[in-house]
């Protein structure tokens, strides 16, 4: 592994690099500073990239749209998307993380099975985000002092996080059409409960307040919409613990529980069994 910080033109680059196959670096977080400001490019490439402005950026093209690219949002370029400035600009201060294919791939594959990020969107960068990226530079600051295996857990977290904000953010703009009513919202929330799910955008697809959703909800379910919605999760884990795809960990990501540790809490409460003693008992039984 060779892990380098140097400067470029005023540039700090902080770039994680695997030269035992293709000479593919595979995290590069990089600061741009540059005194004399950037020439138009409009370009594409194989890697993933989130731009993350410092300042305003005017004239940014987004796939395919022109836009000013808002301070502190990050702004997601998949794959051979094309992306870039649309005229001179001076002045012009952001991070860009760019990503190898490969190792996007691999990580989305071990840690957040499932994931397809095809949509280009825009979030708000989060404080989880900002001390990873943060850790990440520092490390790669020690050069040859670095821990090869803290590093590697940083990378890999980074890119966790970014497909994590990333399926969360996609998964809100698929939903935005959504249209429920009381009667078949409890259906909706059982078939979508891998979901980010929240009550604000329950009410809104109901045309009501959320209080008011909490209280007609409750009416005729006998629970809140958030007991729902774990039982949902719980009874879905089950059919997953039966299989052998994924580990509890996994299972715990797929179905957005904030942690593993509150999936084998709340599945144990609920069933009386951890998820492993669950799986080995389904086994058993087959």
């Amino acid at each position: 592994m060779d892990f380098r910080d140097h400067d470029y033109f005023d540039n700090n680059r902080y770039i994680y690099s695997d030269y035992s196959g293709n000479n593919d670096f595979i995290l590069s977080v990089q600061v741009y500073t540059p005194k004399t400001g950037n020439r138009a490019f409009v370009h594409y490439h194989d890697e993933y990239q989130f731009t993350l402005p410092v300042a305003d950026i005017e004239a940014f093209l987004h796939v395919d749209r022109y836009i000013t690219a808002k301070t502190n949002m990050l702004y997601y370029i998949p794959s051979n998307a094309e992306h870039g400035f649309t005229k001179d600009l001076k002045k012009v201060v952001f991070t860009r993380f760019i990503i190898t294919k490969r190792f996007w791939e691999e990580v989305a594959l071990k840690y957040v099975p499932g994931v397809k990020l095809d949509v280009p969107v825009e979030f708000p960068i989060s404080y989880e985000l900002k001390e990873l990226m943060n850790l990440f530079k520092i490390e790669c600051r020690k050069g040859e002092k670095n821990n090869e295996s803290v590093i590697n857990l940083y990378a890999t977290m980074l890119c966790v996080q970014l497909m994590k904000d990333c399926r969360r953010v996609q998964t809100c703009c698929n939903d935005k059409k959504v249209k429920l009513n009381i009667d078949n919202v409890g259906e909706y929330i059982f078939a979508n409960c891998e979901k980010d799910i929240t009550l604000d955008f329950l009410a809104e697809a109901l045309g009501i307040t959320k209080y008011h959703f909490i209280r007609i909800f409750c009416k005729k379910m006998g629970e809140t919409p958030h007991s729902y919605l774990i039982k949902a999760r719980l009874s879905r884990a089950k059919t997953l613990l039966e299989g052998n795809q994924y580990s509890v960990s996994e299972i715990s990501d797929l179905l957005n529980f904030s942690t593993p540790d509150y999936f084998s809490k709340a599945f144990k409460k609920n069933t009386g069994l951890s998820p492993q003693q669950y799986r080995k008992l389904s086994r058993q039984m087959k």
